[in-house]
C-alpha cells in the first residue's frame, strides 16, 4: 500500500501512489461534533497538481464551512451555499472544457 507524500507545495493537497488526495485535519473542539475523527482525507480522482489544487479548495472549504456549522456560526450555513454555487459552476465549467 501507498503511503502518503506529505512534499506537494500545496496546504491540503497529499499525494498517495499516483493519485492526490484532499486532507484537513479538524480542529480539536469540534471532533466530538463530527464523528471524532481527527482529519479528513478525500480522494480528488486525478494525478494532475493543478487539477488536486482546484479540487481540494473547494473541498476544504466545505469541510471549514462544516466546523463553523458544527461550532455554532450562524452564517455557517450561507458559506455552505455559497460552496455549492461555486461547486456546481466548477462542474459547469468542466464540463466545457473537456467538449
Amino acid at each position: 500500500m501507498a503511503r502518503w507524500k506529505h512534499s506537494t507545495g500545496c496546504p491540503g493537497v497529499s499525494l498517495r501512489g499516483q493519485t492526490y488526495y484532499a486532507r484537513y485535519t479538524i480542529p480539536k473542539d469540534v471532533r466530538d461534533k463530527l464523528g471524532g475523527r481527527t482529519e479528513r482525507w478525500q480522494s480528488l480522482k486525478t494525478s494532475d497538481l493543478r487539477e488536486a489544487r482546484s479540487r481540494a479548495d473547494l473541498l476544504i472549504a466545505r469541510w471549514k464551512a462544516e466546523v463553523a456549522e458544527a461550532r455554532g456560526d450562524q452564517a455557517a450555513e450561507q458559506r455552505i451555499k455559497e460552496w455549492q454555487s461555486v461547486r456546481s459552476g466548477y462542474v459547469e465549467a468542466r464540463e466545457l472544457w473537456t467538449q
